[in-house]
């Protein structure tokens, strides 16, 4: 038997994992029909982001919609606390809807070029008070606190961490240069304003962005709690209403896939197809689809506790303060398991955290090319229901036929036209659609295959661990 290229491997891989999501979704609808009530909440979330009073690309518009889905998911799991923000709001305005910023800045420019000069003015005396340096942290949170109290002061909306950032890290590299007559000018000072007003406008857009999906988060938090849904532990709750596959589209996607020889499926003869097929696919889709498959969703809660943020938290290495850094701390006695599933996580929260640095660069194409890098495609994959690529076709006919009895008992296939009364009618009806897609299919094995597959969904608990 010759070999399976690499290309059909990875092909082979796809099957696996989006084969895996259909029985996860089959085993979940028999459960109860909380699917179906997460695809009306998802909708609400749409139209909701739809009709928001801030201009949004696509891009923005799927993001915030994952930001709130992961949201609600969240609230679902605390039945009792509402999960806190981990991210610190710097601006001292607290409703930022319909606020026009760039045009508050050309009309309050005198204001903070006051608030500038005071900052830049209260770094120095904490450099010269004494003869011992001070240490970069504690410089930062005293600007933060006499920024914010400035900022009050005046009408603009500030961004007084940001400011006191900005400010901070000049005087800062000035007292170890040894430069002031260089860097001290006023022309630098107004660079720097230059510098706060660009970010500042650009942070304000995501502050209006969070502000809207934190209010559509605690409108849908008593709906969202009502939900139990055991595979969003494997899931994340964004994906489940967008990504409808069924065992049919499953079969098209086979179908197109041996039409393009990617795979070669001895039962399959393209001239016995139904005309009208389609002839072209691409892979990188296919591949950039199985990362939604197999990407975990969001953190437990509880990763919170281990997880620093070390310009909130003072972590120290080697009496050091560190900032701007992500830390990870596990305690010696943590079992090996969960230490391993606190990396995973962390790893995850990396690779969205460089993600979202490129998409502030506005470069979108080095922003698609860091996506394919850090997708989960390239982590080695572990096929969990395909045993061979000869298995493939066997586990979606057995799946098509459970399918076809459980959901059209006692109606008309629209596919065939045949009304579906018993299990016989089920099974005559998956091998005339396999036929339809080329595939010949002896209909004495399908019900062989129908008990393989229900016994596969029955395992969905043990194989996606949360029985």
């Amino acid at each position: 038997m010759a070999k399976n290229t690499t290309q059909q491997n990875e092909v082979i891989d796809y099957f696996d994992s989006a084969l895996l999501y259909v029985y996860a979704k089959s085993w979940q609808n028999r459960q109860n029909d909380d699917l179906l009530k997460l695809d009306q909440l998802a909708s609400q979330v749409t139209k909701a982001i739809e009709s928001w009073p801030i201009a949004m690309d696509d891009d923005q518009k799927s993001k915030t919609y994952f930001e709130v889905m992961d949201g609600l998911r969240a609230r679902n799991r605390i039945k009792t606390k509402r999960p806190p923000y981990n991210d610190r709001i710097y601006w001292t305005t607290k409703n930022p809807l319909g606020v026009n910023l760039p045009e508050l800045h050309i009309r309050h420019y005198h204001q903070l070029l006051d608030i500038s000069i005071a900052l830049n003015n209260l770094a120095y005396e904490m450099f010269d008070v004494s003869d011992e340096i001070c240490e970069l942290w504690q410089v930062k949170a005293s600007m933060q606190r006499y920024a914010c109290c400035l900022a009050n002061r005046y009408e603009l909306p500030i961004n007084y961490g940001m400011l006191a950032s900005i400010i901070e890290r000049h005087v800062y590299q000035v007292n170890h240069a040894d430069t002031y007559g260089t860097l001290d000018e006023q022309a630098e000072l107004l660079n720097r304003i230059k510098t706060y007003i660009k970010k500042s406008e650009r942070d304000f857009e995501k502050f209006q962005r969070l502000t809207l999906s934190r209010r559509l988060i605690d409108q849908l938090e008593p709906e969202a709690k009502k939900l139990d849904i055991k595979i969003d532990q494997h899931y994340c709750w964004g994906l489940l209403p967008r990504i409808k596959l069924t065992p049919l589209k499953l079969l098209k996607l086979y179908q197109k896939m041996n039409f393009q020889r990617e795979l070669s499926d001895v039962k399959f003869n393209p001239d016995h197809a139904l005309p009208g097929h389609p002839t072209d696919l691409s892979f990188d889709k296919l591949k950039e689809l199985q990362s939604f498959f197999k990407a975990k969703p969001t953190p437990v809660p509880d990763f919170k506790n281990y997880l620093l943020n070390t310009d909130q938290d003072d972590v120290r290495i080697h009496g050091y303060r560190e900032q701007g850094s992500l830390a990870l701390c596990i305690p010696y006695n943590t079992p090996a398991d969960k230490a391993i599933d606190l990396i995973d996580q962390f790893k995850r929260q990396i690779r969205q955290r460089i993600l979202d640095n490129l998409d502030e660069t506005g470069a979108i194409a080095k922003t698609n090319k860091a996506k394919v890098d850090f997708s989960v495609w390239n982590v080695p994959y572990k096929r969990v229901i395909i045993t061979n690529k000869g298995s493939i076709l066997g586990l979606l006919s057995g799946l098509l036929c459970d399918h076809i009895f459980l959901y059209w008992k006692g109606k008309n296939l629209p596919t065939t036209g045949q009304k579906i009364t018993s299990v016989e009618d089920a099974i005559c009806a998956a091998v005339e659609i396999l036929k339809q897609h080329g595939f010949t299919y002896d209909a004495e094995t399908v019900p062989k295959s129908r008990t393989t597959a229900r016994k596969k969904i029955r395992d969905i608990p043990h194989i996606l661990s949360f029985a």
